[in-house]
């Protein structure tokens, strides 16, 4: 079959239709495997590189005795297996609110803690938003970058308006944005 195309026409005389098609010929699947698995590595990093920055991650938190945090979903689940559930995370969407946490009690313990911290990638959308609401709180906070992560500890309790998404049913409803 050919699909709409400008780089090549193939003649179907004798066809039906008796027209011209547009076909474009596909690169082998080796080579666009190839080209999407070296651009997944250029935008996400190795498998060692993750788990090296990951490492120094949690031998922080460990050393600042960070047992609670605030993080976005996949750095919650890293953190959580890599340091056998000893530092506990709630996740917070991009939008600053209550995200999807795969064990709830971690997120009602992060909610009764002193001093939660807040950690996630530096690249991260998040890492911009925390930063400018821990600004706009007046309170004090710490501010490290440790490999791929930031760490924000704020010098008093202060945790998000971490309420969930508001729930629309109906005709013409659409989900949040964030």
């Amino acid at each position: 079959t050919c699909a709409p195309s400008a780089s090549r026409r193939a003649s179907t005389a004798g066809s039906a239709s008796g027209g011209t098609k547009t076909c474009s010929a596909r690169p082998p699947a080796a080579a666009t495997t190839a080209a999407a698995s070296a651009a997944l590595v250029a935008a996400t990093g190795t498998y060692t590189e993750r788990a090296e920055n990951l490492g120094v991650l949690v031998d922080t938190l460990a050393a600042r005795d960070i047992r609670h945090i605030y993080t976005d979903y996949w750095t919650c689940n890293l953190v959580a297996f890599a340091t056998e559930e000893g530092t506990v995370c709630a996740v917070l969407s991009d939008g600053m609110r209550t995200g999807v946490n795969r064990y709830e009690p971690y997120r009602e313990r992060v909610a009764r803690a002193d001093r939660p911290a807040y950690v996630v990638p530096a690249n991260h959308v998040l890492a911009g938003r925390i930063r400018a609401w821990l600004h706009s709180t007046g309170v004090p906070y710490r501010s490290t970058t440790v490999g791929w992560y930031v760490i924000f500890e704020p010098a008093r309790t202060v945790h998000p308006d971490a309420r969930p998404h508001p729930v629309r049913v109906g005709v013409g409803a659409t989900p949040p944005r964030d």
